[in-house]
């Protein structure tokens, strides 16, 4: 509704916020294809402005004529998902770029944990870097918990209490050790990235001298690894991760339950994220 107010704020300002008339939320709906709001996002939008109406006995908007042929014709036209996986080997390629594309020994350490917990972990770039205003999905510092069998770290533990969509709920996601992938384990790498930093508390991914990194530099970073590698960094971004990851797991066997809690998908959202129709994958 806060979006919608704003959109009222500007063009209908002289008139009342509710009722909603038709032709209102039909010009609302293009306003926000215009500025490449997904038609998922919309229909979240919608779902609040119908919701209000609902429970104050308003004529409902969002069942009008115009309104559902508008959206049915965006959701027909909506462009393919362009992002592209990355894979084993691209993930591999990244973290050896970092050889060249950041200064410092301790950078290198920082970076190559945060993209090996994102790939593995299916982790949102704003999980694992903070943003410049108050926001708190980033993990942790003291959410961290590593699990030992025989005294040999086998996995990982990261708690959660906010991320996108968690409407009050909290996860806990585990990243196992990669056996069959030694030089991409992120269990080792968060491992080796921990050893070298001594606070205990804020954000679990900081630099040298304890400020956090913001999405803006972790992006920079992987996208001058990107080209490092010779991919396209419109097609390759920190989205990534997350779907390449999602594909790896799916192809490794993993159930569409555990593969949905890992992802935190309250729906079959999930399956979009699953490139299956890329046969090399895993090469």
């Amino acid at each position: 509704m806060s979006h919608y107010q704003q959109f009222h704020a500007i063009y209908y300002s002289n008139t009342p916020l509710l009722p909603i008339l038709p032709a209102q939320l039909a010009q609302f709906i293009t306003v926000c294809h215009h500025r490449s709001l997904q038609p998922s996002t919309i229909t979240s939008y919608l779902s609040a402005i119908s919701y209000i109406h609902n429970i104050q006995g308003l004529p409902n908007p969002r069942d009008s004529f115009i309104v559902q042929k508008l959206m049915k014709n965006l959701r027909h036209h909506q462009s393919r998902d362009k992002r592209q996986p990355f894979t084993l080997d691209n993930l591999k390629g990244l973290v050896s770029a970092l050889k060249t594309q950041v200064a410092t020994g301790y950078d290198r350490l920082l970076f190559r944990a945060m993209f090996l917990l994102a790939f593995f972990g299916l982790f949102r770039v704003g999980e694992i870097a903070s943003a410049r205003q108050a926001i708190p999905n980033v993990i942790q510092r003291e959410n961290i918990l590593v699990h030992t069998t025989k005294k040999i770290a086998t996995s990982i533990a990261i708690h959660l209490h906010h991320f996108k969509h968690s409407r009050g709920r909290s996860a806990t996601i585990h990243v196992s050790r990669q056996t069959l992938h030694r030089s991409i384990c992120p269990v080792h790498a968060i491992l080796r990235y921990l050893h070298h930093t001594k606070h205990v508390h804020g954000p679990l991914f900081v630099h040298e001298f304890g400020q956090p990194v913001f999405k803006s530099t972790f992006c920079s970073v992987l996208q001058s690894c990107v080209l490092a590698i010779n991919l396209d960094p419109a097609r390759y971004t920190s989205h990534s991760f997350r779907i390449g990851g999602a594909t790896f797991a799916s192809q490794s066997g993993m159930s569409p339950a555990n593969l949905q809690k890992l992802g935190r998908w309250q729906s079959d959202a999930y399956k979009k994220y699953i490139r299956s129709e890329n046969p090399s994958l895993l090469i």
